[in-house]
């Protein structure tokens, strides 16, 4: 009688691991969204590492931006990053996302979401202003001074801009 309970035991427990493993794997694999991530205040050496070489670098003589020191703008297709020389390293503090496969802040938020899935994420906006056809949500994300800006037609997200206010 021992021995068969201590067979059920083992058979559970490898029942128990057989589920975690497929149940992790199903975790890991369920995220099959193309989508980059992209926030301000991310080095550009692990934007580098994690989405390869840009398709332009323009690296900005000194001071261009008022005072902000160096300065560069490295493009993909579908999204402009501009970076500033901080402790770090080159950072992003303004980018701009205008079409995929990128996504801001979390993989949820990319351009082509509605309005109400924009509300879902980032909450009821700060302000806005209806400029035509054009809404714009402002929104105030970080626990720093920085913002964004989502550009809305047609209740479809069509351009994120986030930027960190350096002054």
């Amino acid at each position: 009688m021992l021995g068969v309970i201590r067979s059920i035991r083992a058979m559970i427990r490898y029942t128990i691991s057989i589920a975690v493993l497929i149940l992790g794997f199903s975790v890991f694999a369920s995220d099959t969204s193309e989508e980059n991530f992209i926030d301000i205040g991310m080095l550009e050496a692990n934007v580098l590492s994690t989405y390869g070489s840009p398709a332009n670098i323009i690296q900005y003589p000194d001071d261009e931006e008022y005072g902000m020191g160096k300065t560069k703008l490295i493009t993909y297709e579908g999204v402009k990053l501009d970076l500033r020389l901080g402790d770090q390293g080159y950072y992003i503090w303004r980018l701009r996302i205008l079409g995929s496969p990128w996504a801001y802040r979390n993989k949820k938020l990319s351009v082509g979401v509605t309005t109400e899935e924009l509300r879902a994420i980032l909450g009821i906006p700060l302000s806005t202003k209806i400029d035509g056809a054009t809404e714009f949500y402002y929104y105030h994300p970080y626990s720093f001074d920085g913002w964004a800006t989502i550009k809305i037609e047609n209740g479809v997200v069509i351009e994120i801009l986030a930027t960190e206010d350096w002054t």
